[in-house]
């Protein structure tokens, strides 16, 4: 999309549309763009976040796994029997089960539920939206074509007229056809800027705080869930 805006920056001096009109469009719409990027690039971070915490989980689980089986004794007759270091692995291995059975489905539906899905809708009520502005621009574009056309075509019937030339059923059919066009293509860039601009207005003034408030919330609340699961494991060790 930004290359659709690109081009209409380069024609907006050249072009009948009013400039201030445009100039807000440009505006609205590239910051449009730039919450619209955010949203994605922040579903990948997000996702990382949570397959790093889901990893630590699995990799702490299978090294609690480890040290426990290392300072095991099946048949009781190492020092290690006698200096706590079997009680506190086995301690460590059986918190650390816990932990990644319980919290890790938890968190994921947690996730899923809190930050997740409401992400994934509103990245597709922005992509709906994007839709709508590409649409508006490739009415604007023609509404300019056919505006250029009928001053070509007024220019010829100057001429024609400055020469005493009469106009044919022809010249005048095809003015008239154009002028129609023109007049249709402009009620339809009228009633898709004004839907557009209220849409692009009311997305960046209110709504995607209202969408990512509570979002917000939800990753924090995750955060401090991890933080306390993962430290109550460790305070519940004991050897």
């Amino acid at each position: 999309m930004s290359g659709l805006f690109h081009s209409l920056k380069k024609s907006l001096n050249k072009s009948d549309t009013k400039p201030e009109l445009d100039r807000e469009f440009i505006d609205l719409s590239s910051k449009f763009q730039q919450y619209e990027h955010g949203l994605v690039k922040m579903k990948g971070n997000l996702q990382s976040f949570m397959n790093h915490v889901s990893g630590l989980l699995l990799t702490s689980f299978h090294v609690a796994n480890d040290l426990s089986t290392q300072c095991d004794d099946p048949e009781r007759t190492t020092q290690a029997l006698d200096n706590g270091y079997f009680p506190l692995a086995a301690s460590l291995r059986q918190q650390h089960t816990a932990l990644h059975q319980s919290s890790s489905s938890e968190l994921q539906s947690s996730f899923q539920s809190s930050i997740m899905q409401p992400l994934d809708e509103e990245i597709q009520r922005t992509q709906e939206l994007s839709k709508k502005v590409q649409e508006r621009m490739k009415a604007l574009s023609e509404r300019e074509y056919y505006a250029k056309k009928m001053s070509e075509l007024r220019e010829e019937r100057d001429k024609r007229a400055a020469k005493g030339k009469p106009e044919s059923a022809s010249d005048m059919d095809k003015f008239d056809r154009n002028q129609k066009k023109l007049d249709e293509c402009e009620a339809l860039f009228q009633e898709l800027n004004t839907s557009i601009m209220n849409d692009l207005r009311r997305v960046w003034d209110r709504e995607r705080l209202e969408r990512m408030g509570p979002i917000l919330q939800a990753f924090l609340a995750l955060e401090r869930n991890v933080a306390q699961s993962y430290t109550q494991a460790l305070d519940g060790v004991r050897g």
